[in-house]
């Protein structure tokens, strides 16, 4: 604002309202002659152009205390997007997601703000008149896809703020405008999803969700992801600390899980989160989304050593639980989306196999497996090999029970094994033709007759089974503490089938010796 006073004029570069200067529009007259209505209402101010210049046909003095407290703050501020609730926090909008438009009056006395919408054509969104034309902020209501034309993926959708005057009359200028990309996150995916999720999975297993995000053709990264899991198993005891994967693949229509995507792992403790919550992300996962798209797999990779049986595995991506790395309007790159749950259904946790080892009996390998829970399980077959890596089919064991919730165990006598090192898995076979790997157990055969083994070794049970190889007569097995504290004796029929079953309640955890006949000893660990 210029003070002519040589020349009586008052320039206004900006705005001028008639309450603060508390004069009529007789006291101007146009420098260029021409005519304007400066009719306004308390609080209305009125946009000249930058080059207008007024004379003053009354002269009266403006402080310039008076200038800086009443007008200058009101000179530079428009109204604008909140940037700290609704739309405004983010840059990108979920095409199937909502929100509102939490506008700031920017030192206008108004009596209404509306959230200016343009996708090809233009649509308001009303705050509802405001009981003052003092009052700063208001929120529209939700904006919903069907006001707007072009609503898909890729479109941009331009906000921008209008208000009305303290007359009751609408601005037509469109103030601070903000720029959205529609994104569209989709769960929709025919499978194959996994019936249950086994421990020591081969790499086509354990799929408990799928998702699709599609930006239109624009080539973006991913950067931040977080699931919940709604499911009853518990983060950690249940679901190890970075155990659940996202491995991706472009769309291509026809696209389907296998196992040899590339994969990114996110993790429950990430950045300090909680260890307990349920929630597994990353803030830097830097997964591409290609011009086509990408379809992400939620893979669960591992579980828990005695996690607990039944419990099921349902993810969902969290409420804003996306970000990108490309920001938009300088500083803003998180996607507006509802949460969506993104597993078909709960998927039971019923770890196929619950131990498996094996012990050098005599000049036998006893192999020893117990499981905790099955579910249409047809067979075990066992495979050998002398270095880990070249496979041949051992035997077959058949399932003791298709489908149970009991612990069922399970031996097999190898009474020929090879000189040197025999290593053993099982590939757990079953009725729809699903299978899986099991851990690798590895015996050293060195010629040395043992007579005795004890499994599981470690044990976390109340029992124990012992086998025993060229002893004759009864059995006779005595279990001792470090000390030689005798703590449980025990008698056995030579004609009881082989392995005997060892009754260790009451027995305390640590290390056990267990002697049979005098002549065999056998170190056991009870945990």
């Amino acid at each position: 604002m210029l003070l002519d006073t040589k020349c009586n004029l008052l320039v206004l570069p900006l705005y001028v309202c008639r309450p603060f200067l508390n004069i009529s529009t007789s006291d101007f007259a146009f420098q260029n002659g021409s005519s304007r209505n400066l009719s306004c209402a308390l609080g209305d101010r009125i946009r000249l152009h930058s080059n207008t210049v007024l004379h003053m046909k009354k002269v009266f003095t403006l402080s310039f205390a008076f200038i800086a407290a009443g007008l200058w703050s009101q000179l530079l501020a428009d109204p604008y997007i909140v940037t700290t609730q609704g739309i405004g926090q983010y840059g990108y909008l979920e095409k199937d997601a909502t929100t509102y438009v939490r506008l700031n009056h920017g030192g206008f006395n108004v009596r209404e703000l509306a959230a200016r919408w343009w996708t090809g054509n233009e649509f308001l969104y009303y705050t509802g008149s405001f009981l003052s034309c003092t009052q700063n902020e208001g929120s529209t209501s939700d904006y919903s896809s069907a006001n707007h034309n072009n609503w898909s993926a890729g479109t941009i959708a331009y906000v921008s703020v209008r208000f009305k005057d303290c007359a009751f009359n609408w601005n037509g200028t469109n103030y601070n405008e903000r720029s959205f990309m529609l994104v569209d996150l989709d769960n929709t995916y025919g499978g194959p999803f996994d019936d249950n999720v086994t421990d020591n999975p081969t790499s086509t297993q354990n799929l408990v969700g799928s998702f699709t995000v599609n930006t239109g053709s624009n080539a973006l990264t991913l950067d931040r992801l977080w699931l919940h899991n709604l499911g009853s198993a518990q983060e950690g005891s249940d679901i190890p600390n970075g155990a659940v994967r996202i491995y991706y693949e472009a769309i291509t229509g026809s696209e389907t899980y296998n196992g040899t995507e590339s994969f990114k792992t996110i993790f429950g403790d990430y950045g300090g989160n909680s260890g307990s919550n349920e929630e597994w992300g990353s803030d830097d996962l830097n997964l591409p989304v290609s011009t086509a798209g990408v379809r992400c797999y939620v893979v669960v990779s591992d579980l828990a050593t005695g996690f607990a049986v039944n419990n099921t595995a349902q993810f969902e991506i969290i409420n804003d639980g996306i970000s990108f790395q490309e920001v938009r309007d300088g500083s803003y790159n998180l996607l507006r989306a509802n949460a969506v749950t993104i597993s078909p259904a709960p998927v039971p946790l019923p770890i196929a196999l619950h131990y498996f080892g094996a012990e050098l009996v005599g000049q036998s390998i006893l192999l020893h497996w117990e499981t905790s829970m099955e579910r249409n399980n047809e067979r075990f077959d066992i495979q050998r090999s002398t270095n880990g890596l070249s496979w041949n089919f051992l035997a077959t064991v058949p399932s003791r029970a298709n489908h149970s919730d009991q612990l069922l165990s399970y031996t097999y006598l190898d009474e020929k094994p090879f000189i040197g090192a025999n290593y053993y898995r099982l590939h757990q076979v079953d009725f729809d033709g699903k299978s899986s790997l099991s851990k690798i157990v590895k015996v050293e055969m060195d010629g040395h007759q043992t007579k005795i083994g004890a499994f599981p070794n470690p044990v976390s049970g109340n029992s124990v089974f012992l086998y025993c190889s060229e002893m004759e007569g009864n059995i006779q097995v005595r279990i001792f503490d470090p000390q030689g504290k005798l703590l449980n004796e025990m008698q056995f029929e030579n004609e009881t089938p082989n392995p005997f079953s060892l009754d260790l309640t009451g027995i305390p955890p640590g290390i056990l010796f267990l002697r049979v006949n005098n002549e065999a000893l056998q170190t056991l660990v009870r945990q």
